[in-house]
């Protein structure tokens, strides 16, 4: 294969580095992922058997059409151009909703407002994600909006399982319901990606704000004179929600010595502190 370039692309370089020996078969596949991680793209040229090199700071301008052909048809590393005809949300909420998910070189969006029509050029591999988005949020029904998390203390994907269980163990939605919500984990970014209604998105921040905490845990031993220990137990479990208590929060209760060993985050030890400075009195005392 022989190479045609400008001189845009004779001042660039690449190198590729590979642990083992790279199948002669798929060299242009390497290539081609290489070239689109410098923002370049591999073209057929007009001769055959020669490849252009292009800089891709325009997508539409070197994309073909997906036409009826499914994207999987198409190589990830191929430009491609599809039109999203919308059926519930207007062309230009779509285009502010996924535009963070373009490819952020190249890739565009033109709206046909009359029409409800939204044309989309991207990568052929992020193309399909673009469409199961659009899939996702254009519905029937309340708007589903698109929000990001950005977790800061544990694994991406651990959190959103952890999630996804919860909400699953809550009242299932009656019949007519909004459709359930879309929690994934960006690896790359350690983001969760949420699809739903606010009211949706709102309990899975929720959810997620209690998860995503240091596990800087510790135990403590309180004594009490007056009070029952188990009593100070309860009260705690009733102040915080229950997702907080799940996750941050191990008591026993010696009732021998009237003693509440427990092993929490400081705010829970703090709101320990508070009760039995309050409540552990002598005037509160029973008999």
């Amino acid at each position: 294969v022989q190479f045609l370039f400008d001189e845009q692309v004779a001042n660039k370089r690449i190198t590729v580095r590979s642990p083992q020996p790279i199948p002669e078969d798929t060299l242009l596949s390497v290539l081609e992922s290489a070239l689109k991680m410098k923002g370049m793209a591999l073209l057929d040229a007009e001769v055959k058997g020669w490849k252009r090199i292009v800089v891709a700071d325009d997508l539409a301008r070197i994309a073909v059409p997906r036409g009826d052909r499914p994207l999987d048809d198409f190589p990830g590393t191929s430009a491609v151009t599809q039109t999203f005809t919308l059926r519930y949300l207007t062309a230009e909420r779509i285009g502010q909703l996924i535009e963070p998910f373009l490819s952020p070189q190249g890739a565009n969006t033109i709206t046909l407002a009359d029409r409800n029509l939204m044309i989309v050029t991207d990568y052929a591999d992020n193309l399909r994600r673009v469409e199961r988005l659009i899939a996702t949020i254009d519905q029937a029904g309340p708007e589903r909006l698109v929000k990001f998390y950005a977790v800061k203390n544990v694994d991406a994907s651990q959190l959103a399982t952890q999630i996804s269980q919860s909400l699953a163990a809550r009242t299932p939605p009656q019949g007519g319901a909004a459709a359930p919500v879309n929690l994934s984990a960006d690896k790359r970014t350690n983001q969760l990606l949420i699809i739903g209604t606010q009211a949706q998105i709102d309990a899975v921040l929720q959810l997620a704000e209690a998860f995503d905490v240091t596990l800087g845990q510790r135990t403590e031993i309180y004594a009490f004179r007056y009070i029952g220990a188990e009593r100070i137990d309860n009260l705690v479990k009733e102040i915080f929600d229950p997702v907080t208590i799940e996750r941050l929060y191990r008591s026993a209760v010696d009732r021998d010595d009237n003693l509440l060993i427990v092993t929490a985050t400081n705010p829970i030890h703090e709101r320990i502190g508070w009760l039995r400075d309050r409540m552990d009195l002598e005037t509160r005392r029973t008999g």
